[in-house]
């Protein structure tokens, strides 16, 4: 009875084998990463966040583990390429994600066609209006609005930032916004409606 040929160390074994994927992550993870993180930040024109790279090099690393071995010459050089086009679409789906919340942010706290016919007293008034139902809000609501629409000193943060730091998920914080948003609409609303400054 024959035994079959035991694989090389630096060949891996396609299959569930874990030994074998950690050996080749060892091999190929820095490649990984580094491709990963040059293709976001070639399209969002900025560092990306540690998260986005290793979400984007451990989705490249399951792309290779699921390659024939047979026809791989270089396992770093094809997980680096495999990583870099994984990064370019990670960025082009952060920046439509940018673009989706400030358009959201933009659209639903636009005041330009409202102020340009009120004069400077009544948009102070208003303003007022605005921050006594700010009152009203949660405390989520009114830090998501302040920190991704109204902005600081440093600029307006992106949603899906915001909930990163929160440890939430962009949908939760997008659904809180909306709600924020849609509930200091209807108290300035209101407000407005009934002359009650």
């Amino acid at each position: 009875m024959a035994v079959p040929d035991e694989p090389r160390p630096d060949e891996w074994v396609v299959g569930d084998d874990i030994d074998a994927q950690f050996s080749l992550f060892k091999e190929v993870g820095d490649a990984l990463r580094s491709g990963a993180r040059r293709g976001i930040r070639e399209v969002v024109k900025s560092v990306p966040t540690e998260h986005d790279v290793e979400e984007v090099a451990v989705q490249s690393f399951n792309e290779l583990w699921r390659k024939d071995q047979s026809s791989v010459r270089s396992p770093a050089g094809l997980a680096y390429r495999i990583a870099y086009r994984r990064g370019v679409d990670r960025g082009r789906r952060l920046l439509r994600e940018r673009r989706r919340d400030r358009a959201v942010g933009t659209e639903l706290l636009d005041t330009s066609h409202q102020v340009s016919d009120l004069d400077e007293a009544d948009f102070a008034e208003t303003m007022a209006i605005v921050q006594r139902c700010k009152d009203h809000l949660t405390v989520e609501q009114r830090e998501v609005i302040s920190a991704t629409v109204e902005g600081t000193v440093d600029g307006t943060m992106p949603l899906k930032e915001f909930a990163e730091e929160r440890g939430t998920t962009y949908e939760a914080c997008r659904r809180m916004l909306k709600r924020g948003i849609d509930a200091l609409a209807k108290c300035v609303k209101a407000a407005l409606g009934s002359g009650v400054g």
